[in-house]
């Protein structure tokens, strides 16, 4: 189960270059528990966040990013998520791309 997972992780970041070559913005949040940054490169994004709480953490609007976008897709799982502001899941880890 382990290797499965690992072996996604791998994968998924294999398809997204900007984590290799992009440059990274550590962005702010009010929330102590989540760690936030945004990847970018030749016009590509991609916006992680972290929750490193044992709860559900909602995200600050997610505006303050300098991303507009209101419909994201999580890289890690596929699912398309609506809204400015999302819930995390206790150690829920996040890889949104702007879907405008």
């Amino acid at each position: 189960k382990i290797y499965a997972k690992l072996q996604h992780l791998i994968q998924t970041r294999a398809r997204l270059p900007l984590l290799g070559a992009g440059s990274t913005r550590i962005i702010a949040t009010e929330q102590p528990h989540l760690f936030c940054y945004l990847r970018e490169q030749a016009g590509s994004q991609l916006l992680c966040i972290v929750n490193f709480a044992e709860s559900r953490q909602l995200t600050a609007p997610l505006q303050t990013t300098g991303l507009t976008a209101s419909l994201w897709r999580d890289e890690l799982t596929g699912q398309i998520r609506q809204g400015q502001q999302l819930w995390l899941e206790p150690y829920q880890v996040l890889w949104l791309t702007p879907e405008y």
